[in-house]
């Protein structure tokens, strides 16, 4: 399987490595037992590998933590990779950008191996490890993965993302890794707040102002049959709460984009309250909760793998947590979004479910 781009545009693996776990094996340290099983994941493995090389190489010629350049890091990575991920220069130069900082799927930025600065330069990130389990850690770090073998660690490779497995967490402190909690890696996953209290803190957290709209002003209009995703329309009858009627609005702006507000009708006066980008997608599914018409998540069990599947495409939050959980992005599956994970995230995964107010379907 290739990774798809635009219409007519892929890349793969030459085919003249037949045994990327050998070759992997060399370029990562890592045993076959440890590799990714899907060629998207093995790209994207080898894209990551090489921008935490070229900013290792970077830093030992300038400091402990230089920052580097857009430029000379993309040069560095596509002349590495450079018939072994083949195809057209300008493919092959997207999805490697893509790997860096794209702005959907994982990427070395949005798992937290890199932080992006202004200007077109990146820095890559101190070593943390998150608990999975007693003995297996997310690992969030812009070290190349054979400086932590070298060390003794234990490294699984998921694509982009990658664990310590078979860890012993009293060790981390002499590797000069910290262990870094949930709830510091990123805000309100598997947050256990009832969806009416969560739209009354949206109702307060912004700048409260008098209600305009203009004619391409939309309503959100609730989970529909058959279609994937949130959908707006014209009109909307809102719900009754103690605080008003509410309803879920957006406006465009520049670049395609838009701006998104809670309406609250009480009495004689129409208000709004602007939604915080990373918080819109929650106050959506909050509000399919509180109006009875809760959204569901399949996971299915099949083996050592792990099913899930959404009508909707999950706030930032969520999906980074997807991914660093392992996930492998299956795309559009009939009228849902799938995803593989490994079987011992499950609990992890049920967890971020539930903290998106969804029904749970378990299957398998």
């Amino acid at each position: 399987m290739s990774y798809n781009l635009n219409p007519g545009e892929s890349v793969g693996i030459n085919r003249r490595f037949k045994d990327m776990s050998e070759f992997l094996a060399k370029f990562l340290g890592v045993q076959k037992s440890y590799q990714p099983d899907s060629e998207t994941a093995l790209i994207e493995a080898i894209i990551a590998e090489a921008f935490r090389i070229a900013a290792s190489q970077q830093r030992a010629q300038g400091g402990d933590w230089p920052t580097c350049s857009v430029l000379s890091l993309r040069s560095w990575v596509l002349n590495k990779i450079k018939g072994i991920i083949i195809g057209g220069s300008e493919s092959l130069g997207d999805i490697t950008m893509q790997i860096l900082n794209g702005r959907l799927g994982p990427s070395l930025v949005f798992i937290g191996d890199f932080v992006a600065l202004p200007s077109g330069y990146y820095v890559p990130a101190p070593t943390r490890a998150m608990p999975i389990t007693d003995d297996t850690f997310i690992l969030i770090s812009g070290e190349p993965t054979t400086n932590l073998l070298n060390n003794g660690l234990s490294v699984r490779i998921h694509g982009v993302a990658r664990w310590i497995v078979e860890a012993d967490p009293d060790e981390f402190a002499a590797h000069n890794i910290r262990i870094q909690q949930k709830s510091k890696y990123f805000d309100n996953i598997g947050l256990r707040m009832d969806a009416l209290k969560f739209l009354e803190m949206c109702s307060r957290s912004g700048a409260e102002r008098e209600w305009t709209s203009t004619p391409a002003s939309e309503f959100y209009l609730g989970p529909v049959a058959g279609r994937v995703d949130f959908v707006w329309g014209a009109s909307s009858p809102g719900i009754e709460t103690p605080f008003g009627r509410i309803r879920l609005a957006r406006s465009p702006r520049e670049y395609s984009r838009f701006d998104y507000a809670l309406r609250i009708d009480k009495g004689s006066s129409i208000s709004r309250t602007s939604l915080d980008p990373t918080n819109y997608k929650r106050a959506l599914l909050a509000y399919d909760s509180l109006a009875g018409n809760q959204r569901k998540a399949v996971i299915a069990r099949r083996g050592s793998e792990l099913f899930l599947e959404l009508d909707f495409s999950p706030p930032a939050a969520e999906t980074r947590w997807i991914h660093a959980l392992g996930g492998t992005w299956l795309g559009l599956q009939g009228s849902h979004l799938g995803w593989k994970l490994p079987g011992v995230v499950e609990p992890l995964i049920e967890e971020t479910v539930r903290g998106m107010w969804l029904k749970l379907d378990r299957r398998g």
